[in-house]
């Protein structure tokens, strides 16, 4: 790259260097002058030096200062030794603005990229590079600043909101001042500060930054004066109530003194102890002892510690047997783990009988260290400072009330600590924390936005140095985006087909591949637009990652993607295609959200001049009968393809005129009670009759569910059979079953459409079966789906699992689900006879049924063998050829009237 001097880039190079010259210049200054071991600082000494080096370093590499440049590497480097690994402790914790290895990583790209003279391409590489580290951390810091503002609890180590906000910005100069960098050089610095416009700008930065430190220093301090007050509303709250319980004691024991007859003594002394326990909630109990520590006088409280294993421990004994002529107390560390932790306090008497007796009085902790809501400081807890490394805290809904003083420094870093006077006892140190840092944080945001504002406006002199440039930008994302889908980024329609020379015939041996997501609707549907586009934007990286260089891709609808790629053998485009599965199949993640997609894949290899909409049509049809073979699969197109293709449109065509002029035939199979051989009832099932013959429902019905026209199917089978029920009293007296699809009880209300359908045909729902299959229960979930088949049920009808086994076969909804009759599917019934674990299968599931007050029917029985084991596993009710094949109405009902006896 050819250096230029591009004199705005220039000014604001120079003037971003001398701002990080002047963090570090205030930081110096605040260590000088502040306390920052006790409290909190703006400038943690880090960050100064830090930025001090940077800047340094900086004005050194782009003023051409090789020697200096040099010399900072080494400084740069060392530093960033210092913190990624800290040896010997050298560098304070409270020296940390941010994690060590986000600022070791940024120095020490920032030091290699300073030791490699911006002339090489590599120098200019590594200045580009520590840009883009820079920028990475200035964006964490920022979101750990601006998306923890509203957690009062989410503390670290580096959890200073006002150097977190300088040192982001600091970061954000940092990438501005290496990207410039490797763009252009300084002129002279003599040069420099002869142009009026870098003297502005650094002059609006040193303002505004000094308007930030202004602000902040406020801010630290006021909060620093919050813990103080935390502080001094415990001290006086504890000194004042300590006093008054000091003097009432010595009261006490003064009264010890009055010489009069000792059992009137002892009687006097227990009355005054329990006066004053149940007068100051403070004491839980009081005692008297001897010289020699026998018991005098106490309450019951005090009475237990005697006899506890706790009075006599040597370290008890000896520190009450210890001789004072003022109060001392001392705390019972081993109740300090319990919800009463106490203090115990002793105060000698002097009296005639006692001989050198003490007066020990059991200090309730959390109450004596009680204050009201009034004088607690929001966002501060105070702690007694019971030891060198132990904390009680003084708020009595903490969870635990006893802490470590070193983890709690490390998880709130910010305290004070204050020792106050408890009367004659001796003093207390009490520590407060900073603990709700939400405000500190939108403070040190709110002033954060000074710092950006002076930088904007220096950034405002840079914006018009390439207008053209910029206008010419504009153009080509505008040419973008209008051949490229907004989702994805992959070509759109219109300019896939462009690229592709459409209508131009294509080249021989190009894969062409047809990728359609299985079920992505219902997860689209589920997870929100925003987060769908998220995943067909992964599915798109996936594809470009998993395809050759040479493929051309688009995103060719909704969920519908297309590839082409040149000179591809149809071994080599079925292996792309497996691979490219593989890579569906793995798992999504897309904002702590696991998805799990599969796709269908349809595959063909261009023929000589083969135009591109037909090599796609090809792929789409194998596509869809990938799809239709369950999903998840790859299809390579083959000619019967095109032939189904063709045939199932023309299925839908004369499907839609046999619905229209009322073509369809209704059949009955009849179902079998094997016990008495009778005819107990019979499934309904559509006939359609074309040119002289039947075609055959296994082809018609997908076709119908897929397009929609089973809805129609539905309703003119379920009018045809109530008709005929209503004619013949013989139909009327079977069980008569009728297929419904999900479609009818999810586009519509059923219930209500039969309600209109029983009115109109004069029908009633006596002995009326409806058979859905059972993947309809695998949405048993739907509250719409339960409502309504409990309504038919309601309404008198029956409902019915049809083909259990073959789909969604999971036991655990049978119980749960309203249908009172389970059939069977026919492959149960195949080799039942020779297959034990089908035998055992088929008992399991007919004992869980019986279990559930399920009726239950096989169908597709055979022969004899099979009706035999079916017998003798419960089942009585039948269906198959074996008794009778589907038949006409007619011949139904003159089978009825002949009154068959099956065995």
């Amino acid at each position: 790259m050819k250096e230029t001097h591009h004199t705005l880039q220039q000014h604001l190079l120079f003037g971003v260097a001398c701002s990080l010259i002047a963090v570090g210049a205030t930081g110096a200054i605040e260590v000088l002058l502040f306390e920052y071991q006790e409290f909190m600082t703006a400038v943690p000494p880090g960050l100064a030096i830090s930025a001090t080096l940077a800047g340094a370093g900086l004005l050194a590499r782009a003023l051409g200062y090789a020697k200096l440049a040099s010399l900072i590497v080494a400084l740069l480097l060392a530093w960033s030794f210092l913190f990624l690994f800290n040896p010997f402790g050298s560098v304070p914790q409270h020296w940390l603005s941010m994690p060590p290895v986000i600022s070791a990583a940024v120095l020490t790209v920032f030091a290699v990229s300073l030791a490699i003279p911006t002339r090489y391409r590599l120098g200019r590489l590594f200045l580009k590079l520590t840009a883009l580290c820079a920028f990475i951390s200035f964006v964490v810091l920022e979101l750990m600043l601006w998306m923890s503002s509203n957690n009062a609890t989410d503390v670290a180590l580096f959890d200073n909101p006002s150097a977190k906000a300088l040192g982001g910005y600091a970061l954000l100069l940092l990438a501005i001042a290496c990207y410039l960098l490797s763009r252009v050089k300084l002129p002279p610095l003599s040069k420099m500060v002869q142009h009026t416009e870098v003297l502005t700008s650094v002059a609006c930065i040193v303002v505004a930054f000094g308007l930030w430190a202004s602000l902040t220093s406020h801010d630290i301090n006021s909060h620093r004066e919050r813990a103080e007050l935390a502080l001094f509303n415990v001290s006086t709250t504890l000194s004042q109530r300590m006093e008054t319980h000091i003097l009432a004691l010595r009261r006490l024991a003064t009264r010890l003194g009055i010489e009069i007859q000792p059992e009137t003594s002892l009687r006097l002394l227990t009355t005054d102890i329990e006066n004053y326990v149940r007068d100051f909630p403070t004491f839980d109990g009081i005692m008297v002892l001897d010289g020699q520590l026998n018991w005098v006088a106490g309450n019951p409280y005090a009475q237990q510690f005697m006899q506890s294993p706790l009075f006599d421990r040597p370290a008890v004994r000896e520190w009450l047997l210890t001789p004072s002529q003022e109060p001392v107390n001392a705390v019972l560390g081993a109740t300090l783990e319990t919800p009463a932790p106490t203090m115990v306090m002793k105060i000698p008497v002097t009296d005639s009988f006692l001989r050198g007796g003490q007066l020990i009085t059991f200090f309730n902790i959390p109450e004596l260290l009680r204050i009201s809501e009034a004088a607690r400081v929001s966002g501060i807890s105070n702690y007694w400072k019971i030891s060198d490394d132990r904390l009680f805290a003084l708020d009595p809904a903490s969870e635990q009330r006893l802490r470590s003083f070193a983890t709690q420094t490390q998880r709130y870093p910010h305290y004070l600590v204050r020792s106050v006077e408890g009367g004659d006892s001796g003093q207390v140190q009490l520590v407060s924390f900073i603990t709700d840092y939400r405000a500190m944080r939108a403070e040190a945001a709110i002033n954060q936005l000074i710092l950006f504002a002076g930088l904007l406006f220096v950034l405002l002199l840079a914006i018009g140095h390439d207008r053209s440039l910029r206008l010419s930008k504009e153009r080509q994302k505008l040419h973008y985006q209008a051949r490229h889908d907004h989702v994805t980024g992959l070509l759109n329609r219109w300019a896939f087909e462009e690229k592709l020379g459409e209508p131009n015939a294509l080249p021989a041996n190009c894969a062409v591949l047809f990728l359609n997501l299985d079920g992505f609707k219902p997860v689209n549907d589920s997870i929100g637009t925003l987060l769908g586009n998220a995943v067909l934007r992964q599915v798109g990286e996936r594809l470009i990652h998993t395809c050759p260089e040479t493929a051309i891709f688009s995103r060719y609808g909704g969920d519908e993607y297309v590839i082409v790629v040149p000179q591809q053998a149809q071994v080599q485009t079925h292996l792309l295609a497996s691979e490219l599965l593989k890579a569906i199949h793995e798992r999504f993640v897309v904002d702590n959200t696991e998805i799990l997609l599969t796709t269908s894949i349809g595959t063909t290899v261009t023929e000589p001049a083969q135009a591109l909409g037909s090599a796609i049509a090809r792929a789409e049809m194998a596509m869809t009968e990938a799809k239709r073979l369950g999903g998840n699969l790859v299809r390579e197109f083959t000619s019967y393809m095109e032939l189904d293709y063709r045939r199932q449109v023309r299925i839908r065509g004369l499907l839609q005129q046999a619905l229209e002029y009322d073509r369809l035939e209704i059949f009955y199979q009849p179902q079998i009670d094997t016990r008495s051989g009778r005819i107990i009832g019979a499934e309904s099932l559509v006939r359609w009759k074309h040119n002289d013959s039947y075609i055959s429902p296994a082809e018609f019905i997908p076709v119908a569910e897929r397009t929609g026209q089973i809805i129609k199917l539905g309703e003119q089978v379920l009018e045809k059979v109530l008709r005929h029920r209503a004619a013949h009293a013989s139909l009327r007296a079977l069980d008569i079953s009728v297929n419904i699809s999900i479609q009818q009880l999810q586009r519509y209300d059923f219930p209500r459409v039969l309600k209109n359908l029983l009115q109109q045909t004069h029908s009633d729902t006596k002995n009326l079966t409806f058979e859905l299959t059972e993947g309809v229960f695998a949405d048993i979930e739907s509250q719409n789906n339960v409502l309504a088949l409990q309504r038919l049920r309601d309404m008198g009808c029956e409902v019915a699992i049809d083909d259990f086994g073959t789909g969604y076969s999971s036991l655990a909804y049978l119980h749960r689900i309203p249908a009172g009759m389970v059939k069977l599917d026919r492959m149960f019934a195949a080799d039942i006879v020779i297959n034990k674990d089908k035998y055992e299968l088929v008992q399991t599931v007919t004992r869980l049924c019986h279990t559930f007050g399920k009726k239950i029917i096989i169908e597709g029985v055979e022969n004899a063998a099979q009706v035999a084991v079916f017998r003798k596993l419960g089942v009585t009710v039948m269906q198959g050829y074996h008794f009778a094949r589907p038949m006409p109405l007619e011949q139904f009902l003159a089978l009825i009237e002949k009154e068959p006896h099956f065995t």
